[in-house]
């Protein structure tokens, strides 16, 4: 996907993403020492699982998602019905 990136910008944007998956593991591994240890591994799959879920909740109520919806649907509608 980078290759559609302006090449202006690339490097700086792939460092970018470097950057926060070394912090996204970094503070995974701490979550994991504290946590595991006390109240187990549940809960730690939980918590690493918190981000996803508040996404994946959060394009139900995105304007693009509901747009996309109803593109969707008049393609739909366009396709079958005609």
């Amino acid at each position: 996907m980078l290759e559609y990136l302006p090449s202006t910008n690339r490097a700086k944007i792939v460092i970018i993403i470097a950057l926060f998956w070394s912090l996204g593991s970094i503070f995974e591994y701490l979550m994991a020492m504290f946590i595991v240890l006390k109240y187990g591994w549940r809960l730690l799959t939980a918590l690493s699982a918190l981000p996803i879920s508040i996404v994946a909740m959060c394009m139900y109520v995105s304007i693009h998602f509901f747009y996309w919806k109803l593109i969707r649907s008049f393609f739909y509608y366009y396709l079958v019905c005609t």
